[in-house]
């Protein structure tokens, strides 16, 4: 029971986070003049909700998780999705291993992100999604 719990209290932990990570568009209200260019796709603007749901290099990490745990490959595209996704009841998955599934995805694409930023490294969704793993 204190597993469960715990669990509960870093998902709701990390989606609070979330909202206050530094971004590049975050960065950019305070720092004018800031690229504020994806460092993942260098398409569309680096938001929370692009970086982490909506931006086609996370897709790729999302469909190879949701079709690992049992699913037919699916795409989060607003974070109540997401949510509902993680709390649905059936019996394909357990929602423990959703909701750490969840976490690692999430983790893994922030340190992708920091990792081209920082240290010019780049890997693949597929590289990525193995780490999960």
């Amino acid at each position: 029971m204190v597993w469960w719990s715990y669990t509960e209290t870093c998902f709701s932990h990390v989606g609070y986070s979330l909202d206050r990570l530094p971004t590049r568009t975050r960065i950019a209200s305070w720092t004018p003049n800031t690229v504020t260019t994806c460092l993942l796709c260098d398409a569309c603007e680096e938001n929370r909700d692009h970086l982490f749901l909506k931006c086609r290099f996370s897709e790729q990490i999302w469909k190879m998780a949701t079709v690992r745990l049992g699913y037919q490959p699916c795409l989060f595209h607003t974070w109540t999705s997401l949510i509902e996704w993680l709390r649905i009841k059936d019996s394909i998955c357990p929602e423990t291993l959703r909701k750490l599934t969840a976490q690692a995805v999430i983790y893994h694409i922030w340190l992708e992100r920091n990792n081209r930023l920082n240290n010019a490294v780049n890997s693949t969704p597929q590289r990525i999604f193995k780490e999960i793993d």
